[in-house]
């Protein structure tokens, strides 16, 4: 990471990000909207959600299986909608040169989104070493956009909070 790809100013957030990386998350959210739409089933669905979204529909009711499937009918079309009104704010914005306020939580809402889906595919967990990834792998793309979408988070968290 050579330079700050976020910055504050005035009551914005400016954005300094590459064309690579405004094309590389307009690949991804595309690739999550996809995929929540494609996996996601509606209120009547039951259980054809796709394993690596459960992380974005979390039980309410962990130790009352009814219960939490009664919560998940009620519920999983108002997240659903929640989830995709996130992508489409960062989607809209990706060219943006400054964010405002609303603008910011949806892009931090949605690449949190991005990265717990991605972290789930790839099974990532607390033990795991950010350093011990090959750049040069093919193999390991998602691992690189994984541990991407984490520093861009962070530093995304730090502008908006100066």
């Amino acid at each position: 990471m050579t330079e700050t790809r976020f910055g504050a100013r005035g009551s914005m957030v400016s954005v300094h990000l590459a064309d690579w990386e405004r094309r590389l998350l307009a690949e991804m959210v595309g690739e999550l909207r996809r995929n929540l739409l494609d996996h996601t089933p509606a209120r009547d669905g039951g259980d054809g959600l796709d394993p690596s979204l459960r992380r974005l529909f979390p039980p309410a009711y962990l130790s009352d299986p009814d219960r939490d499937a009664d919560y998940q009918r009620l519920m999983r079309d108002e997240l659903l909608a929640e989830r995709l009104d996130h992508l489409d704010l960062l989607d809209g914005t990706l060219e943006a040169d400054h964010l405002n306020d609303a603008q910011v939580t949806a892009w931090i809402q949605g690449l949190n989104e991005l990265r717990l889906v991605l972290g789930t595919q790839l099974n990532i967990s607390e033990e795991d070493d950010p350093t011990d990834v090959d750049p040069h792998d093919p193999g390991q793309r998602p691992r690189l956009r994984y541990h991407y979408l984490g520093g861009l988070l962070a530093e995304l968290i730090d502008a908006a909070h100066r």
